[in-house]
């Protein structure tokens, strides 16, 4: 969808996670998370965090993501 993209802004994404449901946020931000700013992605997350009933599904795939690489390694 966004392959193409060198980078997504903040609007952009919260945009189209406003009309993600629920379920799907997390595996939205995971997905995007390679196209976006780390600071701006970070906001998005903690931003959406609320929402996320399901983060225990995905825990490993956010590991796996640009940015949950840092904290994993510290």
């Amino acid at each position: 969808m966004i392959g193409h993209l060198d980078k997504l802004t903040y609007a952009d994404a919260k945009g189209f996670l406003d009309q993600t449901e629920d379920t799907r946020a997390l595996p939205f931000l995971i997905d995007i998370a390679p196209f976006m700013d780390e600071k701006e992605w970070l906001a998005l997350l903690n931003a959406s965090w609320p929402r996320i009933k399901n983060a225990d599904e995905y825990r490993d795939q956010l590991l796996q993501t640009p940015y949950g690489r840092h904290a994993h390694e510290k």
